[in-house]
């Protein structure tokens, strides 16, 4: 089985919570301890610590692991952790995507209604080598789907939920915003 770690781009859409590798540790903590899958903080601290050693290794590796993400305007404003755990990882957002060049963020506004991504949260992975995968993941399970037609039908989501939400550009001050009421 393909490696997510040897994947050359990943394109996740989850409106639940933002992907790890775009979180921060105030937000991951938040989500950690929503989730309420680990009861005592020592193993929540182990586990936010090692999302976070996870999010520095990919993050920093040559080369650059593409990210694209599509997030929709309601888990940006669902605020996990409160404001200011929320306020500040908007500003993470923003400034992934003003600053690293392999990470792409559109948001998915509201008035986009009803779209591709109603199905539920997925990634698919490419890889450079090899066929593409599609990863479903929850709490207790993760499924990779490898089949052609399957994956072909995710990249089909990928591509409409990137046309259905703002472009990356305009994409900018509507996180603005959504940090400013979040004040």
């Amino acid at each position: 089985m393909r490696r997510p770690e040897s994947a050359s781009s990943l394109f996740v859409f989850n409106p639940v919570a933002i992907h790890g590798l775009l979180q921060t540790p105030d937000y991951a903590r938040a989500v950690t301890e929503g989730s309420r899958a680990w009861k005592i903080p020592e193993d929540i601290d182990r586990f936010v610590a090692m999302r976070q050693e996870h999010q520095k290794n990919v993050l920093e590796r040559d080369p650059a692991l593409r990210i694209w993400a599509v997030l929709p305007e309601g888990l940006l404003r669902q605020e996990v952790g409160g404001k200011a755990v929320m306020r500040a990882q908007i500003e993470h957002l923003i400034t992934l995507a003003r600053t690293e060049p392999s990470i792409t963020i559109q948001v998915l506004p509201y008035r986009a209604g009803a779209h591709a991504g109603m199905d539920g949260p997925f990634m698919l992975m490419s890889f450079p080598t090899g066929r593409d995968l599609v990863c479903l993941e929850s709490m207790r399970a993760s499924l990779h789907l490898n089949q052609p037609d399957t994956v072909e039908l995710y990249r089909t989501t990928s591509d409409l939920l990137k046309s259905d939400a703002e472009s990356p550009k305009a994409s900018l001050p509507l996180l603005d915003t959504i940090a400013k009421d979040l004040a």
